[in-house]
């Protein structure tokens, strides 16, 4: 929620933005030790923090779309998408 609030300045846009994602199907539980190696391998290829780096690698391990208000993390997204060839 804290993201959000930072973003918007608007504490009621960041528990709307909670309860929405809350709401969101379907909930995938992910190991993320298992991701680690295509962690990393975004964060080099990208040049992207670790942490951030696992957020596109569960994006990649689901093929599900990205969500966010970190424009770095936009940005080396659409570039994955666009160059990503990972088996």
């Amino acid at each position: 929620m804290h993201w959000v609030q930072r973003t918007t300045k608007d504490s009621n846009d960041a528990r709307g933005a909670v309860l929405f994602m809350k709401d969101l199907e379907p909930k995938v539980w992910i190991n993320f030790s298992e991701l680690e190696p295509l962690a990393t391998e975004i964060a080099v290829n990208f040049s992207i923090r670790g942490a951030d780096a696992y957020y596109l690698a569960v994006a990649e391990n689901t093929k599900s779309k990205l969500y966010t208000f970190d424009s770095q993390q936009k940005e080396a997204f659409d570039a994955m998408c666009k160059t990503w060839v990972h088996s």
